[in-house]
């Protein structure tokens, strides 16, 4: 389950630090590396509101054909609640997302510096607690490896 990030060695005391090797200019390479940073994280943010976004999809198809007592669970109030608030939260990662984008397009990197850690952060949260809701809507189908990805 999950993303796998990449590994970051300790390269800089495993190589020699010859002049060809530099990331930017002398003294300049950790500030490159952080704005490579700032353009990597939103995409952190984007494949959460995604990954969410097809949990709340499963979820929802999932408790309009799944009947109780004769009723679809969509017609719980207490599924609707959850669904709803899943649905908010992807909405509001999703604005998050759009708002760091719009930051890099306008180069505006200190803005764009704050809104990438934030859409990584709240990206990332989200998603595990939309797919935590949406394993508990599924109930024992949201964990099975049997199940197919779509429900």
């Amino acid at each position: 389950m999950g993303f796998r990030g990449a590994e970051y060695p300790d390269l800089l005391r495993q190589c020699a630090r010859a002049e060809r090797n530099l990331v930017g200019e002398e003294g300049k390479g950790f500030r490159a590396s952080m704005r490579a940073l700032d353009l990597n994280r939103p995409t952190i943010g984007a494949q959460s509101v995604g990954l969410a976004q097809g949990a709340l999809d499963a979820g929802v198809a999932y408790a309009t054909e799944c009947k109780q007592f004769k009723k679809s669970i969509s017609e719980s109030q207490g599924v609707q609640f959850i669904l709803a608030g899943m649905a908010m939260q992807i909405e509001a990662a999703r604005a998050l997302v759009y708002e760091c984008a719009r930051a890099g397009d306008a180069g505006d990197r200190k803005r764009l510096n704050v809104l990438a850690s934030m859409a990584k952060c709240v990206g990332s949260d989200m998603a595990m607690k939309v797919t935590t809701d949406a394993v508990q809507i599924l109930g024992g189908y949201g964990y099975t490896l049997d199940t197919p990805s779509s429900v």
